[in-house]
C-alpha cells in the first residue's frame, strides 16, 4: 500500500495502540447483546426518541470497528424509527463507522489493517485502482452485498484515496443501500421479524441485492484492468 498524501504515518507506542484496539472490542462486545437480549434493546431505542437515535448511532459505530455484523442495525432503523428518520440515521452512523474506520487504518493499527488488506487480493488491488477511479469505483462498491461493510473500509483506509474522497465516495455510495434496507426494515411488524431477516425477498430486498451484484461486477472489472 502508498503513504499517504501526507507523508509516511508517525509511529503509534504499542501500549496506546493495544489499549484503544482492546477498547473498542470490548466496548463493541458490551454493547452488542446477544440474541436473547437484542429485541429489548431494539425496542428501548424505539421508545427513547433522540436518545433512542445516539444510541443506535453509538452501537452501530463500535460494531462496524470491530467487524462484527450490522445488517440487523441497518434493517432494524427502519422498523424503529420509519422510513425517513431510519434512513438519516442508519445513513449517518454508516457515514460516522467509515469514518472511525478509516481513523483506525490508516493512523492507529496501520500494519495490522495491512496485514488483513494483504491477505485478500481483491482489496490488495484497489490502492492501484483508486488512482485513476477512486471516487466512482468506491461508489460502486459500496452497493455490493458481497463486500462486507466493516472489512471494505478498513481496505480502503490503507489505499491512498485522499480522505477528502472517501468521504464523499461513502456518503454517495452509502445512501441509495441504506434508504432500500431501511425501507424493507419499515414494513416488518414485528421485533422477531427484524432478527429473522425478513422482508429480503421483497421488491426492494430483491432490487438491493441484484443492483448490488451488478455494481459489483462492474467494480470488479475496473479493479481488474488496474492490476
Amino acid at each position: 500500500m502508498t503513504e499517504t498524501s501526507e507523508g509516511k504515518t508517525p509511529p503509534v507506542p504499542r501500549g496506546l495502540l493495544v489499549a484503544v484496539m482492546a477498547a473498542l472490542v470490548l466496548g463493541a462486545f458490551w454493547f452488542f447483546p446477544d440474541k436473547d437480549h437484542l429485541p429489548e434493546l431494539l425496542e428501548w431505542f424505539k421508545g427513547s426518541g433522540p436518545f433512542g437515535w445516539i444510541g443506535f448511532g453509538l452501537i452501530y459505530v463500535a460494531v462496524t470497528l470491530t467487524l462484527l455484523p450490522t445488517s440487523v442495525f441497518t434493517v432494524g432503523g427502519g422498523f424503529l424509527f420509519g422510513p425517513l428518520t431510519g434512513f438519516l440515521v442508519v445513513w449517518i452512523s454508516e457515514n460516522i463507522a467509515a469514518a472511525a474506520c478509516l481513523v483506525v487504518g490508516r493512523y492507529l493499527a496501520r500494519p495490522t489493517v495491512e496485514r488483513m488488506v494483504a491477505k485478500r487480493p481483491i482489496l490488495s488491488a484497489l490502492d492501484r485502482a483508486v488512482r485513476d477511479r477512486g471516487f466512482s469505483l468506491l461508489v460502486l462498491i459500496r452497493h455490493s452485498p458481497l463486500v462486507p461493510f466493516g472489512i471494505l473500509n478498513y481496505g480502503m483506509s490503507v489505499t491512498s484515496m485522499p480522505v477528502g474522497t472517501y468521504l464523499a465516495a461513502t456518503a454517495v455510495g452509502t445512501a441509495l443501500p441504506a434508504f432500500l434496507y431501511v425501507y424493507v426494515g419499515s414494513t416488518l411488524t414485528k421485533v422477531a421479524d427484524v432478527m429473522a431477516g425478513e422482508g429480503g425477498d421483497s421488491g426492494p430486498g430483491t432490487l438491493i441485492y441484484w443492483g448490488g451484484l451488478a455494481a459489483t461486477v462492474v467494480a470488479t472489472v475496473l479493479v481488474t484492468r488496474a492490476t
